[in-house]
C-alpha cells in the first residue's frame, strides 16, 4: 500500500515537472545594444550588451556608465516575433532621431532632431515567424527617450516583450577602422578651381534642406567631390544608392558606375556589384547643387547588410593631395616690335608667370 501511494506521488511529481516548463520558461532575452559615445554611430561602441527591451526613457541622465548624458547613439539589433497572424502597427517613440529597418527595409525614417513623438509603420505579421529587425537612435541635448511599442487587434499597446525578442544569433564581421572619405567643397557647380573647404566626412548622408553645407559656402550653386575606399563586411551582390538633389557622378575601382548628372528633386541612383568582405574598393562620388532643396547620401545593402548609410568604420579617406614645390623662376620672353616676331627683340626677360591682360596699354 505505502509502495503504490509512493508511486503514485513520482507520477504525480514528472507531471507537474513536465507541464510547468510550459508555463514557466519564458525564456527573456531581447536586443543585441551597441552604444556610442557620439551621435553618429560610429567607431568601436563604448558598450555591447543584451537589453530586455526597448522602452527607455532616460531623461537627463545617461543610458550607462561611461556613455555622455547627451550626443550619444544607440543601435538595437535581432529579431522580433509576432504572436498573431493579423496587421501589426509598430511605434517607435524617441526624442531625438530615430530609424527602423525590417527585414532589411527602411520603415521609418525620422532621423531628426525633436521632442518626444511617435513615428511608426505597419505589416501583415505571420504569428511565430521572426522578423529581422534593426533600430537607430541618436540624442542631441536635453531629455532622452527611446522607446519601440507594437499593437495589433490581439496584441494591446505596449512595449515590444523580451519573450518576442531575440538577440543577434549570427556572428558580426569585425568592423573596419575607417574614418570617412576625403571631401573636397568647390563654390561652384563645375568643381572647379580650387576648393572652398578640404575636410574628413564621417559618412555622406546629408540634407541641407536650403543651407549652406558649411561656412564660406553658398546656400545654392556649389559642388562636392568626395574620395576614398568603401570596405564591405560580406562575401556577396551588393547595390550602392547615391539619392542627392541635384546630380550626382559614381566611380567605383575606377569604373563610371552611376551617371545622373542633371537637375533633380531628391532621386535614387544604384549600381549593383559582387564584393568581397574585407577588400577596399576605390571610391569617387562627385556631386552638383542647382538651386532650392540640397542633399546627397551614399548608402548600401546586401543579403546581410541592412540598407542604410555606409558607416564611417567602411570608409577610408584619400589622403590630400600635398603640392610639390618647384625650383623654377619663370619663362624666357622675348617680346617684338611687330606682330611676325621678326628681327632681334625688344626685349628680353624671364616672366615669373603668363597670366598678363594689358588691356589698353
Amino acid at each position: 500500500m505505502r509502495q503504490s501511494r509512493a508511486i503514485r506521488f513520482l507520477v504525480l511529481l514528472l507531471v507537474w515537472f513536465a507541464a510547468s516548463p510550459a508555463e514557466a520558461v519564458e525564456v527573456p532575452t531581447g536586443l543585441t545594444a551597441s552604444y556610442f559615445a557620439n551621435e553618429t554611430l560610429s567607431g568601436t561602441p563604448v558598450l555591447r550588451r543584451t537589453d530586455a527591451t526597448l522602452d527607455f526613457a532616460w531623461a537627463g541622465g545617461a543610458p550607462a556608465a561611461g556613455l555622455p548624458v547627451d550626443s550619444f547613439s544607440v543601435r538595437w539589433e535581432g529579431e522580433i516575433q509576432p504572436r498573431f497572424s493579423e496587421v501589426y502597427t509598430l511605434i517607435a517613440r524617441t526624442d531625438d532621431g530615430v530609424r527602423v529597418w525590417l527585414d532589411g527595409r527602411l520603415v521609418i525614417n525620422s532621423w531628426l532632431l525633436r521632442g518626444v513623438a511617435d513615428s511608426s509603420c505597419t505589416f501583415a505579421a505571420e504569428a511565430g515567424r521572426r522578423y529581422r529587425i534593426r533600430i537607430e537612435y541618436y540624442e542631441h541635448l536635453g531629455a532622452a527617450t527611446a522607446r519601440l511599442h507594437w499593437h495589433s487587434a490581439s496584441e494591446p499597446v505596449g512595449p515590444v516583450p523580451s519573450t518576442q525578442l531575440h538577440p543577434l544569433s549570427w556572428d558580426e564581421p569585425t568592423p573596419g577602422t575607417g574614418t570617412g572619405l576625403l571631401a573636397a567643397y568647390f563654390a561652384n557647380e563645375t568643381l572647379s578651381g580650387a576648393p572652398a573647404i578640404e575636410r574628413i566626412d564621417a559618412r555622406v548622408d546629408v540634407d541641407w534642406t536650403a543651407g549652406a553645407p558649411a561656412p564660406g559656402l553658398p546656400v545654392d550653386s556649389f559642388s562636392v567631390r568626395w574620395d576614398g575606399e568603401i570596405q564591405p563586411r560580406f562575401s556577396e551582390l551588393h547595390t550602392l544608392l547615391a539619392r542627392t538633389d541635384d546630380g550626382v557622378r559614381l566611380w567605383l575601382d575606377g569604373q563610371l558606375v552611376v551617371n545622373s548628372w542633371n537637375l533633380r528633386g531628391a532621386t535614387d541612383s544604384t549600381c549593383t556589384f559582387l564584393a568581397q568582405a574585407g577588400q577596399r574598393y576605390r571610391i569617387r562620388m562627385e556631386y552638383f547643387e542647382r538651386s532650392g532643396a540640397a542633399s546627397a547620401r551614399l548608402w548600401w545593402h546586401s543579403a546581410s547588410e541592412l540598407m542604410g548609410p555606409i558607416p564611417t568604420s567602411q570608409l577610408f579617406p584619400t589622403a590630400p593631395a600635398t603640392a610639390i614645390t618647384g625650383s623654377g623662376t619663370g619663362l624666357l620672353a622675348d617680346y617684338f616690335a611687330n606682330e611676325s616676331l621678326s628681327g632681334l627683340p625688344a626685349l628680353s626677360r624671364t616672366d615669373a608667370r603668363v597670366d598678363v591682360d594689358w588691356a589698353g596699354g
